[in-house]
């Protein structure tokens, strides 16, 4: 199947609520899997005068890939036989370029299993690998593929193996292969995501928009293009000349093919934001397979906001950090667990914050950090499987020698068999968890109720528990007696024992649903002081949080630490909300003063207003993105994710305020293009188009050269319009 056009369908993002589609009614879907289909649909674009907009997961949660008419589509995600624009693109064998080729067969990789250092610091031809990719792959359906390819290799793979072993199956180029860098989840497809700036938290590496070296772009009216940098790190042209011209240049007797080489032009289109046509393919550089060591330890944000106010900036966590008065055990014992490993320098950064404040206004955060690990130590192996931790769970390509299932993108995050439960990966939002088995907090509920019943027993509060912080504090009152509120402690924990039964009879309830249960019931307990509910709910907030961002230490395979993201559909998504704010990772004095004026904001609206937003914020780092309009846009670049659950009474307040707050000129936080993104045509100007870079400049010089100086209008759109994406 090369096309198929859907007609009169809705069309609907993928964490929309099931009922609600964003466009209930499409009168035309087109989809396609082929370069040749995309040209013809582009080249007929023009005499009808309908809008198009390459859409792919509809992962989105921003408008920048919905179109004003039509939609063309690279894996339309509903149900039904159409075409996806998926798998490996024409065979990097015949197209690569002579130096390349002849440079990557005298330079063979180090094999994963031999590998000693990170694969990932490095950014040339050597100890790497090309893959060309459809645009519409998903990201776990690359990253599943791509580590299946020591059963399954490509052509490149296989001739380069007989230059060096004579053997096209067996030698260096015949192993796994993976991503320098993931964001949280992986349900977008490659492109969709890069090409709104999508990024992880790998502060040594730029985002995953950087591992793109190559694109075919499809414009409007048909014309397309082979684009590389004229310079990179590679050094070597990607593709040769001669065999582009021979495979893409009589793919439509109508239009016309060249070769671009250009800095610009590539930097405008790798983050163009679907303005530029669709792209249809594109080559990454991707690295030899390896593991991650993923380290967390909970705290508090003064402490962590003081470390970062240092002169080292967020490079305080280079080593691994840990607190509290056990801190010289724990850290001995880490060491002795993982040796030389834990002494290396950090490559990953999350700090995940509690929005809900305890202790008046501290607030709880869990702090991860990743290093490289040997694959073959003993602790990236799965004792049940004597496979590498996390393959079989969150991987498995078509192709592999045991005909193992496909689980890419199919299961819940990964957490180690051997570990307790819950303790796996912690990248990504709090949209990666949402759909998450949330029964675990029936055992939260139950042992508060059990605390607050050995309260009146003993008429004496535990100090440090859960009644402590509900009871002891009544949102700024003065300490109450015992004595005084047994009626009322009583009638909490019956209605806290009754809640815990509630969640059980759920059954397998997502995150999403039993917060909001937990919330509604504790707001309608009659006879309870609002006060003392607001801190019933903040200790209760408290504990979810913890038993999500609880300490560990754990190895697997690249792409299932990365990965954090519940596969499995409880059609929760829709309940849903995020944005995300970049800014200058050297201003920790502004960045910090954000994230504390949207804590400041949270513990208003509990106190005076009784609403609660259930989700984190969450801080990233990254190294610049070379993007012209990339979000990263500074040399290190932090990015902070705040997210929560629409149906919780206070996380839409929260989250609009910070979308005010990041608005304001004080902070002028660039958002990520593919989250909500309310920024207008003055904004995005002031924002990107500063000198001496004035990036927005050359962009909107490049949208010109591939709209024929802005004549060919079939790609823009009313996000574009809005925010000033648009040649002139």
């Amino acid at each position: 199947m090369a096309k198929k056009t859907l007609h009169h369908v809705p069309w609907r993002r993928f964490h929309d609520p099931k009922n609600n589609p964003k466009r209930p009614d499409v009168a035309d879907v087109l989809c396609a899997d082929e370069g040749a289909d995309f040209i013809d649909i582009c080249q007929k674009r023009p005499a009808t005068g309908l809008k198009l907009k390459a859409a792919g997961s509809h992962w989105s949660l921003s408008d920048s890939t919905i179109s004003d008419d039509s939609a063309l589509e690279t894996h339309w995600p509903d149900a039904g036989a159409v075409p996806l624009n998926t798998g490996l693109a024409v065979d990097m064998l015949q197209i690569i370029s002579d130096p390349l080729f002849n440079f990557m067969a005298h330079t063979s990789p180090v094999a994963p299993d031999a590998a000693v250092q990170d694969p990932c610091l490095t950014s040339g031809a050597s100890n790497c690998f090309f893959v060309h990719l459809k645009s519409g792959t998903r990201v776990y359906e690359a990253y599943s593929l791509l580590d299946g390819m020591a059963a399954a290799p490509t052509d490149l793979a296989k001739e380069l193996n007989k230059k060096i072993t004579r053997d096209p199956m067996i030698g260096p180029y015949s192993v796994p292969w993976g991503f320098m860098t993931l964001g949280g989840s992986a349900g977008q497809t490659v492109f969709g995501a890069l090409t709104t700036g999508t990024h992880g938290g790998d502060y040594r590496q730029r985002p995953i928009a950087d591992a793109v070296v190559a694109m075919h772009l499809v414009t409007d009216g048909g014309d397309h293009f082979w684009i590389e940098r004229a310079s990179s790190t590679i050094e070597f042209p990607i593709a040769n000349d001669q065999k582009l011209k021979s495979i893409y240049g009589n793919l439509h007797p109508n239009v016309s093919f060249q070769i671009v080489r250009d800095n610009d032009l590539f930097d405008a289109v790798v983050v163009g934001v679907g303005r530029f046509g669709v792209v249809v393919s594109m080559v990454l550089r991707v690295v030899p397979q390896y593991c991650l060591l993923e380290h967390r330890r909970l705290t508090d944000w003064s402490l962590i906001k003081a470390m970062l106010k240092t002169p080292a900036h967020h490079h305080a966590f280079d080593t691994g950090v840990f607190f509290g008065s056990d801190a010289a055990t724990d850290q001995a014992g880490f060491a002795r667990r993982f040796g030389a490993v834990a002494t290396a320098q950090n490559r990953f950064l999350q700090i995940a914050i509690n929005p809900s404040p305890h202790l008046r206004d501290e607030h709880r955060v869990g702090v991860t950090q990743r290093w490289f690990h040997p694959n073959t130590a003993p602790e990236a192996i799965d004792p049940n499987t004597g496979d590498v931790r996390g393959r079989r769970e969150r991987g498995i390509a078509s192709g592999n020698p045991e005909g193992l299932p496909e689980t890419a993108g199919t299961t819940a995050s990964y957490s180690p068999p051997d570990t307790l439960g819950g303790s796996g990966s912690s990248s990504g939002n709090f949209l990666d968890h949402a759909c998450s088995d949330g029964n675990f907090i029936a055992g939260i509920v139950r042992e508060a109720a059990k605390e607050i019943e050995k309260i009146i027993t003993d008429n004496a509060v535990t100090a440090g528990g859960i009644a402590a912080a509900a009871i002891a504090l009544g949102a700024g009152a003065e300490v109450l007696a015992i004595a005084s509120v047994c009626a009322v402690l009583a009638a909490v924990a019956l209605a806290l024992e009754a809640l815990a039964d509630a969640i059980d009879a759920l059954g397998d309830a997502s995150l999403a649903q039993t917060v909001q249960t937990t919330i509604d019931t504790i707001e309608d307990i009659p006879g309870v002081p609002q006060s003392i509910k607001i801190m019933l709910l903040r200790a209760l907030v408290k504990m979810i949080f913890e038993s999500q961002q609880k300490n560990h230490d754990y190895v697997a395979i690249s792409y299932a630490v990365m990965d954090g993201h519940d596969y499995v559909d409880r059609s929760c998504f829709g309940n849903a909300e995020s944005i995300e704010i970049f800014f200058d990772a050297a201003r920790p004095d502004i960045y910090c003063a954000f994230v504390d004026a949207a804590l400041a904001f949270e513990a208003a609206q509990e106190e005076q207003a009784g609403r609660f937003a259930a989700g984190y914020i969450s801080l990233r780092y990254m190294l610049g993105s070379r993007g012209l309009i990339a979000p990263s846009q500074f040399a290190e670049t932090v990015a902070i994710e705040i997210s929560g659950l629409r149906d919780a009474k206070g996380s839409v307040p929260f989250i609009m305020n910070a979308v005010q707050l990041a608005r304001d000129p004080m902070f002028r936080g660039l958002f990520h293009w593919g989250q909500f993104n309310p920024l207008t045509r003055p904004e995005v100007e002031a924002l990107f188009d500063a000198p001496p870079g004035k990036n927005l400049t050359r962009w909107r010089h490049a949208l010109q050269k591939f709209t024929r100086n802005g004549t060919l209008d079939g790609f823009s759109s009313a996000f574009t319009r809005n925010a000033g994406l648009e040649p002139f």
